[in-house]
């Protein structure tokens, strides 16, 4: 088990980055952050269309509230 600790207002594209570099991750996919089960956070991909929102214009805290 591995924690780490992050601001609330740290944008989700960054939380994606630093859970990268605590579990030792390439960055090589598509990623998603979903809340509750409904929106759905990552880097919008022109060649992936899907109803992803843009994790680097959002807070996790926004994103907790949302």
């Amino acid at each position: 088990m591995r924690r780490i600790e992050v601001p609330l207002s740290i944008k989700l594209h960054r939380l994606h980055t630093a859970l990268q570099v605590a579990m030792g991750g390439t960055d090589s996919h598509l990623y998603q952050f979903r809340f509750a089960g409904e929106a759905a956070f990552g880097i919008p991909d022109a060649d992936y269309p899907s109803d992803v929102s843009d994790a680097r214009k959002i807070s996790l805290r926004a994103a907790l509230e949302d």
